[in-house]
């Protein structure tokens, strides 16, 4: 499969798109355009979207692949979405350090 039906694959699976949903968010709360750049310039979220991309290009350009069906995929995606983001970003990084605020 090519890079574009992995990446229509991702934008259009449920995990994904409330993913991208939570991040995005608090950009609704922000008062300018400044205060939102910095909150999508934040290290922990340049780092959060470095890791998922060495994450997709190890796993999906890396050497052997596996074809997997739509449930795998869905799985597969869950985990992703869960480690960076849930667990390692909101959890850790806003929860636990306060490091969003």
């Amino acid at each position: 499969r090519g890079a574009m039906a992995v990446l229509g694959g991702a934008l259009t699976d449920p995990t994904v798109v409330f993913t991208v949903g939570v991040v995005l968010v608090p950009l609704v709360f922000v008062e300018d355009g400044a205060a939102a750049m910095r909150y999508l310039g934040t290290p922990m979220m340049l780092a959060s979207l470095a890791l998922l991309a060495l994450v997709v290009g190890v796993t999906h350009y890396g050497g052997k692949t596996v074809q997997v069906g739509a449930t795998e995929r869905r799985i597969a995606f869950w985990f992703l979405m869960n480690g960076v983001y849930f667990n390692l970003f909101l959890d850790v990084v806003s929860g636990q350090f306060q490091l969003m605020d």
